[in-house]
């Protein structure tokens, strides 16, 4: 079981790396392994509609572009049995290189996102939250992806660093949440491996 975090934030141990790591550990005391992925600080291309993930000459549907880090992103998502995104909120919206990178990974690799378990978040200083948070769920609402269930929307409040950890609500919220997505990945393992394990003894 694994699930990768893509910290959004180009601020090292800002508030969404805060929120990032407070989710890996709860996950990690499930037993679930993790890994941190900051992109925050890359330089992504944006997609430019060539379709060369699409064409015969390409036998891994990797993106033309080949000197950034999104085919490696798009390997790690398509790996892992879960996936949380954590953006600050930049003028009521996502940040330009997540968007890059999401509409890449999902042009080229979207048939392999089907089934994952997903948790985004995002961090804002005052308003815009909800509609950067509705920007992530876009793409995983057309990948057949499970949302995790929560309690309220993952919006934290928070300007300088560790400023979120004053958002109780928030937090509270992120933490449930971390322990459902544990306990959804678990559950779908379990029936992944209960179908194998049924199918392997119908060919006994």
């Amino acid at each position: 079981m694994k699930v990768v975090l893509i910290n959004v934030s180009a601020r090292p141990k800002g508030n969404t790396s805060i929120v990032t790591d407070l989710i890996s550990v709860i996950l990690k005391n499930h037993g679930i392994e993790t890994e941190i992925v900051n992109i925050g600080n890359e330089l992504i291309h944006g997609c430019i509609g060539c379709q060369y993930c699409f064409s015969d000459l390409n036998t891994d549907n990797h993106c033309v572009f080949r000197d950034d880090i999104v085919n490696e992103l798009a390997e790690k998502i398509v790996q892992a049995d879960g996936i949380v995104i954590g953006s600050p909120v930049y003028y009521g919206g996502i940040t330009g290189n997540l968007k890059n990178a999401l509409d890449r990974i999902f042009y080229s690799k979207m048939s392999h996102i089907s089934g994952k378990v997903v948790l985004p978040f995002v961090v804002e200083r005052r308003g815009g939250g909800q509609e950067a948070l509705r920007s992530i769920q876009n793409f995983f609402d057309l990948s057949e992806s499970y949302y995790v269930p929560t309690r309220y929307w993952s919006v934290l409040h928070g300007l300088e660093k560790g400023q979120v950890l004053q958002d109780e609500e928030g937090i509270y919220n992120i933490e449930y949440s971390a322990n459902v997505m544990a306990n959804m990945i678990k559950e779908q393992v379990n029936q992944t491996n209960q179908s194998y394990e049924k199918r392997f003894t119908s060919f006994i």
